[in-house]
Parts: structure tokens; C-alpha cells; sequence
């Protein structure tokens, strides 16, 4: 995993908004102890309120209850711990012992954590009661509620694994899960829901563009309904690399009008190299952005292009276009019929020591022979689904086998891996961030949603790997102003 200036670094979370009851999580430390920092199995549950029913302010947890197990494995024995802290929340999401008197959190009474050991937890309520409970492998630790147990403002419930405080990488497997006694489907969890929750924007309460998993692929969708706006839907690499690869299609759902102008398009996009420096505080001067895009536009209907365009100023407003040198405000298409609700491989590659661009679509090749310096400096390459000015309605694009090493695994290569059992180990991490200049992923975050073999995975280099959790990759891509086709 990258490592963030945050104490965390990873964050795997599977979640749940309607628990009213329990939480039972089965999770295991797949070896070895970190190095430094700690790992974390966690289960937690806000399950009632302790004023009234949905509790004074919709908005936040203000006098929720929470009920959560901590299982932290340390670099060696005497730092682990595991307890449970049954608390109630203020406006800010700051906890507190139920009472004065009351302990908020107590331990279990296990002298130290194992590695490749399932531990099983639950907690829960009891309203007949009035109590609250927890259990650890059979332990049994309960208190009785001080209030009277009201609907939460906030339903909430997770089973998590954490990489924390300087340790650099985690294994786990959650091998059972239920809530409310309702149990999930563990066996896809090695398939879906890999995005890290750290900064996974979903984009969160727009409701003009939309990032969720379907059947196993990204849906990225956008609308607009004003012809003087644009929208994107997007995913983006947290890393700087020189190579991605994803299927596209561009969905028979997709309802725009372009009669006035405008596209909507599913791509891959981001800025390759700088001719000039390696500075990102020079500004975009030099900066060569390309494209792969399934455009649908009035005076073409739906094609796929190609876009190489340098940038002449700092911002894109000014440009050249490399990928056929002409000065025509269009890009180039590839000699391919473009269908609806078909998948395409597109993939971009910067190779700096030959010095070429190779920009690849189904079948079809394009390179660009670089006769300048290549300067590479942070920039995050993305997928996306955009709506241009001009059109309106709502473009809808699905995204799968996104890859950012040409020699990553297949779908096919990991889930073999993990059922024959095994150990292997990636660098890759799924998250996204938030947008750059109008542009989380984790992949992803709250708790977004991936998947592989038919699902939407993320690949990192290939290397030593392992079972059921593990990985994935943090992603994003700048934001840009640029011409009418490419804006």
C-alpha cells in the first residue's frame, strides 16, 4: 500500500445500513506479525437511541449507541489487545461512556492475538432486556442500557479490517459475516467490494452522477440538463503510472441529445508526460494529455477516437494536436463500427525509453514516436463517463478489468490462486480521492463497491500473492479544460 501522512493506511469495510440487532464477524490475521504499527479485525453496530426514536438530529449520531469489538495485533505479543467499547456518541461523533459510572471500554481476557487464527466476535441488543452484548470466541461481556432503546439516528453496522500506524502491509480473510442473523455470501468477497473506504468518493448526495458496481462492473453515469454545462463520472489512478487498461462500453441506456452540440463519451484519459519540466508548479505548459474515448456526437453518431493534444499555455486552452498534426478541433477515429452494449479493450502506454505513446483500441494500434524530452511528473491517469456542453441527458459507461501494469494478473490467474490456497502478496490498494479541478475511487469509498472475474478489479504488478482479501489499488486523474471534443 501507499502510505498516506494519515495513521491509515488501508481500510477494507463491509457495511451495512439497516442492522437493527446483532453483528457476527469471523476474521483471521493471515501471518506475518507488521513489522511496526498494528493491524485491526473490528465489528461495530450503532443500534438504538437514547432519547427518542430517529433521535434529535437526522443529520448526525447525537446520542446513538455504538457497541464495537477491536482485535489489534502489534509487532509483538505484549502490544496486542482485544476489548469491546460500548459508548454513546455526540453531535461531532465523539464517544462517551453510557453513564458516570459505567466503563467504556472493557478487555477480553486473551493474553495475546494469533496469526492464522479465526476469531469469532458478535454483538448485539437485547430490548426484551435492556442489555447490551459482545462476545469473542465464546467470552461473554454484557452491560445493561441506562435509557430505554429507541430507532438510532444513524443505523450502522461493519465488520472492518485496518493497516495502521507504520505497518506497511496486512493480510486477512473474513470467512463469515452476518446481520440481524442474516448471512452474506463471503465466497464473493474475494471477487467484489475490494475498494479501499479510505476517500472513495461515490459523489455522495449529487445526484447528477453516479459510481456503483453492477453485476460485477463500474457503472459510471453523468446527466445534464442544461445545454451550457458539462458532467463526469470518473475513476481515477492515486498513483502515477505510465500505462492503463480497462474494457469499455458505452450502454444502450445511455438518453442524450446532442442535436445541439455536445457528446457523451466513455473513455480513458490523463496527462502522459511534460515536454519542458518535471514541475508540476510550471503549470501545464508542455503537458501532453491523451484519449480513448466511444463518442456519441450528431454529426457522427457513435465512433471511437483518439486524442494526443500538447498544451501551449498553462491551462489547455491553447493546444496542439500530435495525433495527426492537424489544427481541425477534432480527433481522430479509429476504423472500427462502434456498437452499443459491446466491449471494447482500450489501453494507453508511455514507454519513456523508446520514447513512444501507444494508444490501442480492440485490435487497432496507434503510436506516436516522441521527438522531445519525455519529463514525467504526478499526474493520475482515469476513466470516465462524460457528458460534453451542448448535449443533454445522461451518458452511461460500464468499466471492467482495469489495470495499471500490462503484465498484471487476470481475473482467471487470482481466483485460481485463491483456491489453491496459495500465499501470495500485491502492492496494489483500491481507493479514490476527491475530484481535482472538477474531478476514488478505494475502489471505493466509503465502502464502494469492485470486483474481478467478471467483476470491476484493479490489477497491480505481478507478484507473490494471497487468498481472499488483500490488495488494491488507490486511483485518479486530473481535471482539465480542453477543446470541444476532449471538454
Amino acid at each position: 500500500h501507499s502510505d498516506p501522512a494519515s495513521s491509515e493506511r488501508a481500510s477494507y469495510e463491509w457495511r451495512n445500513d439497516t442492522t437493527r440487532n446483532s453483528v457476527r464477524a469471523t476474521g483471521e490475521f493471515l501471518g506475518p506479525r507488521p513489522s511496526a504499527g498494528n493491524l485491526r479485525f473490528e465489528a461495530s453496530g450503532i443500534l438504538f437511541n437514547s432519547l427518542t426514536d430517529g433521535g434529535g438530529d437526522p443529520n448526525t449520531r447525537t446520542d446513538d449507541v455504538r457497541i464495537e469489538i477491536t482485535l489489534r495485533l502489534g509487532s509483538v505479543p505484549e502490544d496486542d489487545s482485544a476489548n469491546v467499547c460500548f459508548s454513546i456518541l455526540d453531535s461531532e461523533g465523539n464517544s462517551d461512556p453510557l453513564s458516570e459510572e459505567s466503563q467504556e471500554c472493557i478487555d477480553f481476557q486473551l493474553p495475546s492475538l494469533d496469526i492464522n487464527t479465526p476469531y469469532v466476535t458478535e454483538l448485539g441488543i437485547d430490548p426484551d432486556t435492556q442489555e447490551l452484548f459482545s462476545k469473542l470466541n465464546g467470552e461473554r461481556i454484557a452491560v445493561a442500557s441506562p435509557f430505554e432503546m429507541f430507532e438510532p439516528n444513524s443505523p450502522f453496522a461493519f465488520a472492518r479490517f485496518r493497516v495502521r500506524d507504520g505497518a506497511e502491509t496486512g493480510q486477512f480473510r473474513l470467512s463469515a459475516l452476518e446481520f440481524d442473523d442474516n448471512i452474506v455470501d463471503t465466497t464473493r468477497l474475494d471477487i467484489f467490494d475490494r475498494y479501499a473506504t479510505e476517500d472513495f468518493d461515490t459523489f455522495t448526495g449529487d445526484s447528477t452522477r453516479s459510481k456503483t458496481i453492477e453485476d460485477g462492473r463500474l457503472l459510471l453515469t453523468a446527466s445534464v440538463d442544461a445545454m451550457n454545462s458539462a458532467n463526469e463520472s470518473f475513476l481515477r489512478f492515486q498513483d502515477t503510472v505510465d500505462y492503463i487498461e480497462a474494457d469499455l462500453l458505452f450502454s444502450s441506456e445511455t438518453e442524450i441529445d446532442t442535436s445541439n452540440g455536445g457528446f457523451g463519451a466513455v473513455r480513458l484519459q490523463g496527462i502522459m508526460y511534460n515536454e519542458i519540466s518535471a514541475d508540476n508548479d510550471a503549470g501545464n505548459l508542455g503537458s501532453v494529455f491523451s484519449l480513448i474515448q466511444l463518442i456519441d456526437q450528431s454529426e457522427t453518431g457513435l465512433v471511437a477516437e483518439y486524442c494526443i493534444l500538447r498544451s501551449d499555455n498553462d491551462d489547455f486552452s491553447e493546444s496542439t494536436d500530435l495525433a495527426d498534426g492537424l489544427d481541425d478541433n477534432r480527433c481522430p477515429t479509429f476504423d472500427l463500427n462502434v456498437e452499443v452494449d459491446t466491449v471494447y479493450n482500450a489501453r494507453m502506454s508511455l514507454n519513456q525509453a523508446e520514447r513512444t505513446l501507444t494508444l490501442t483500441l480492440a485490435d487497432q494500434e496507434i503510436v506516436y514516436d516522441i521527438t522531445t524530452d519525455v519529463f514525467k511528473r504526478e499526474s493520475r491517469l482515469r476513466l470516465s463517463s462524460r457528458i460534453g456542453f451542448g448535449a443533454t441527458g445522461t451518458i452511461v459507461g460500464y468499466f471492467d478489468n482495469l489495470r495499471n501494469d500490462p503484465d498484471a494478473l487476470t481475473d482467471e490467474e487470482i481466483i485460481a490462486a485463491m483456491n489453491s490456497g496459495n500465499s501470495t502478496d500485491s502492492d496494489v490498494s483500491t481507493s479514490s480521492s476527491g475530484e481535482d479541478g472538477g474531478a476514488g475511487g478505494s475502489v471505493g469509498g466509503s465502502s464502494g463497491n469492485s470486483g474481478g472475474g467478471g467483476g470491476c478489479t484493479i490489477y497491480g504488478d505481478q507478484k507473490e500473492y494471497s487468498m481472499l482479501l488483500m490488495l488494491l489499488i488507490s486511483i485518479g486523474v486530473l481535471s482539465m479544460r480542453r477543446r470541444r471534443r476532449v471538454t
